[in-house]
């Protein structure tokens, strides 16, 4: 008999990082535990995909992250039977759906707390934790959802910890995202072909008129338009770099401009990069992620603190090194070397969680420093690849429905 697990995240289809993981986690399962499990995902931000192969549930993006359309789903996917919803997701999106008593929505309110006292529905959780708040806790919201949850996965030892700080009591464990090593490897003569390759995802320039000097740094950023991505940061450390040697920036995101995000455009126009930056946006393949990581000679972690850390772990797959920030979860496995020190934390939004500040001019520093040991501190650690991540699921799926 096989146990129905629904993965609720971003769309599997989706241009963004959580719909990789969502997307990765969703494939493993189906072509290797389907004897086991059945799969599907219930997501948002895409139509959905011919090429995946497991069940793609839609659903209405609301503000309170409650997913309304759950019991009809869960009726034609799990039946009367028991299964398991899993969240892959940021903590603070999922107060209501873990704890009923707190649930604006009384039909749906009274539908889990019915579907969760009778051990129907077992309630997992894969965080991609970023950032803490005073004491290395979590404030009580957070400390309260995930209280609610049966199962708490986080993707490295600095999440668990704080975990295990803000709720002693309870466990979590730790099992990184994969990365593909056959796929994320370094591509001989990538630089020679990442122009075609990205020819269809470019958005800037309209027309093939910026050209990279053979002595240019190219430099790579990779990472969606959130508030969260600093991308302002970003784009004044390469404007930083062009003040004293040639650069070539390829930036790769979700989408060109957001209300919540950053102007892609006018945030290059403003430090006069235009003439030096392809812009890409969309889904490549991860052939074509490979190309390009590879085409770089430095790739720049810009998430304040960064809760899977996945263009890093990529990029370093690909032999490209990664100059990050010394705060969050990609600690764990980025060389001590290639981090930079918070210049200080500052406590933001309403959860008061601790985020760093980074002072430009000192990226930039190191950057020139590291120029020309493209290959040195960039190698991927053994026990993120595939091979080694994934029995670990195997392990962790099964000893969850024992």
């Amino acid at each position: 008999m096989t146990t129905p697990i629904i993965l609720f995240s971003d769309h599997p289809a989706a241009p963004t990082g959580l719909a990789r993981i969502t997307r990765d986690l969703a494939t493993m399962i189906h072509h290797h535990l389907r004897d086991e499990f059945r799969v599907a995902t219930l997501g948002y931000g895409h139509p959905g995909s011919s090429k995946l192969k497991f069940p793609q549930y839609q659903w209405k993006e609301r503000a309170d992250f409650l997913p309304l359309e759950l019991p009809s789903i869960w009726s034609e996917f799990c039946g009367d039977g028991a299964g398991i919803l899993m969240t892959i997701g940021d903590i603070q999106r999922f107060l209501e759906l873990s704890d009923p008593a707190l649930c604006r929505d009384k039909p749906f309110s009274r539908w889990m707390e019915q579907m969760r006292s009778s051990g129907k529905l077992k309630l997992w959780g894969y965080f991609p934790l970023d950032a803490h708040g005073v004491g290395c806790k979590l404030g009580p919201e957070l400390g309260h959802t995930l209280s609610h949850y049966d199962r708490r996965l986080v993707p490295s030892d600095w999440a668990r910890d704080i975990v295990k700080k803000t709720l002693p009591k309870h466990s979590c464990e730790v099992i990184p995202h994969g990365i593909d090593t056959d796929v994320f490897k370094s591509i001989p003569l990538a630089r020679s072909k990442w122009r075609a390759v990205s020819a269809p995802f470019t958005r800037w320039p309209q027309q093939p008129s910026v050209e990279a000097r053979p002595d240019s740094l190219h430099i790579g950023i990779v990472a969606t338009n959130q508030p969260r991505k600093d991308w302002g940061l970003a784009i004044e450390i390469v404007a930083e770099l062009k003040k004293t040697r040639p650069v070539f920036l390829w930036a790769h995101t979700d989408r060109q401009k957001t209300e919540q995000g950053w102007a892609m455009m006018e945030l290059l126009s403003d430090f006069g990069l235009l003439g030096c930056s392809v812009l890409t946006i969309g889904n490549m393949s991860d052939e074509q992620m490979a190309i390009c990581y590879s085409a770089m000679d430095l790739t720049l972690g810009i998430g304040r603190g960064e809760g899977w850390g996945y263009p890093m772990a990529e990029s370093m797959a690909c032999g490209t090194p990664v100059l990050t920030g010394d705060y969050g979860a990609q600690i764990d496995y980025v060389p001590t070397l290639m981090q930079i020190p918070a210049k200080y934390l500052r406590i933001e939004g309403p959860l008061n969680l601790y985020r760093p500040v980074h002072d430009p001019k000192e990226w930039a520093r190191a950057a020139i420093e590291w120029e020309g040991q493209r290959y040195s501190y960039s190698v991927l650690p053994k026990e993120f690849e595939w091979k080694a991540v994934w029995p670990r699921f195997v392990s962790w799926l099964r000893k969850g429905v024992r």
